[in-house]
C-alpha cells in the first residue's frame, strides 16, 4: 500500500494521466510524451505498457508478464543493471536493433543467473530480441504486484506483432515523470492545464478519433498524482479494505495483550 519504488528519489516521481468522469486516471497518447520531455518543470519522462507476451524458452512458448518502455524510462527512474546495460534513448527507434532486458528473478529462475546470457537471443511473440542486460535485484517494475520477466522497447512493440517492422503506429502509455528539484505537484498541474487541450488535439490522430469520441477525450483534464509507490490498476483498491481490517484486528490484539501484561505487572507490584 505504501512502499515506495526502489528507485532514485521516488518522492519526486509523479504520474501524469487523463482524468475520466469516474475518477480514474488513464494513460496518455504516446506522441504526447515528446512534448512532456521538453517541459522545463520535469526532469525526465518514463512511458510504459504492461503487455502479456509469449516468450519462447528452450523451444517452448510460454505466456509471461512483460514491460514495454520508452528508451528514457530506466534512466528517468534511476534503475541500474545487475549485469549488462539498461536501455538508452538512442535504442528507442522503430527500426533500431531489437534488444531486451530480463527481470532479475526471471533471469535467476529461467537462466540460473548465468552472466553469459548477455548477447543471447530470446524470442518474444516470435520476434528475436538480443539480451543486453538484467535489471537490478530490488526493481520489480513500475506496476504494483506484476514483476516483468522481459522488458523491451515501446517503439518496437508494434513490430513484434506485425510483418512490417519499420511501420510506426499510435499507442497509449502510462506515464511516470520526475519533477525538477523544488517543483511541486500543484505547479506542474497548473502548467499543464493551460495547454492540455491543445496538446491532445495536436497529438490525437484525426483519422482515428472523430466527433463525440474526440471531444470526450479532449475534455478530460490532466491529473497529477504521486508516483512514488508505482502505478496500480486494481490491486490496491481490491485489497484496501481487507488490509485495513487486518491492521485493525492486529491493533486490537496488541491492545488486549498490552492490557493483560499491564494487569500482570500491576498484580505483581501489588503483591
Amino acid at each position: 500500500m505504501f512502499k515506495p519504488l526502489p528507485v532514485r528519489e521516488p518522492d519526486r516521481l509523479i504520474r501524469i494521466g487523463e482524468l475520466e468522469n469516474n475518477g480514474r486516471t488513464i494513460a496518455l497518447p504516446g506522441p504526447l510524451l515528446d512534448s512532456l520531455r521538453h517541459e522545463p518543470l520535469l526532469d525526465g519522462v518514463c512511458g510504459f505498457q504492461t503487455p502479456l507476451s509469449t516468450v519462447e524458452l528452450k523451444g517452448t512458448p510460454e505466456p509471461f508478464g512483460a514491460l514495454s518502455v520508452t528508451g528514457d524510462c530506466y534512466p528517468t527512474l534511476g534503475v541500474h543493471p545487475a549485469i549488462g546495460r539498461i536501455f538508452k534513448p538512442a535504442d528507442d527507434v522503430p527500426n533500431g536493433p531489437r534488444v531486451a532486458m530480463l527481470g532479475y528473478d526471471f533471469w535467476q529462475k529461467r537462466f540460473d543467473g548465468n552472466p553469459n546470457v548477455l548477447g543471447q537471443i530470446i524470442h518474444v511473440e516470435g520476434a528475436p530480441l538480443t539480451i543486453i542486460g538484467v535489471t537490478e535485484r530490488r526493481f520489480h517494475g513500475p506496476l504494483v504486484g506484476f514483476p516483468p520477466g522481459v522488458t523491451f522497447l515501446l517503439s518496437q512493440e508494434y513490430a513484434l506483432h506485425s510483418n512490417t517492422p519499420n511501420k510506426s503506429t499510435f499507442f497509449w502509455a502510462d506515464v511516470l515523470a520526475r519533477l525538477r528539484p523544488g517543483v511541486t505537484h500543484g505547479q506542474i498541474q497548473a502548467k499543464l492545464e493551460t495547454k492540455w487541450r491543445r496538446l491532445l488535439d495536436e497529438y490525437l490522430p484525426t483519422d482515428r478519433f472523430k466527433g463525440a469520441n474526440r471531444e470526450e477525450i479532449l475534455s478530460m483534464p490532466p491529473k497529477i498524482i504521486s508516483g512514488a509507490s508505482g502505478i496500480d490498476y486494481s490491486l490496491r483498491d481490491h485489497f484496501r479494505r481487507p488490509l485495513i481490517a487486518l491492521v485493525g484486528v492486529s491493533f486490537l490484539v496488541l491492545l488486549v495483550s498490552c492490557i493483560n501484561v499491564a494487569n500482570l505487572l500491576f498484580a505483581r507490584g501489588s503483591r
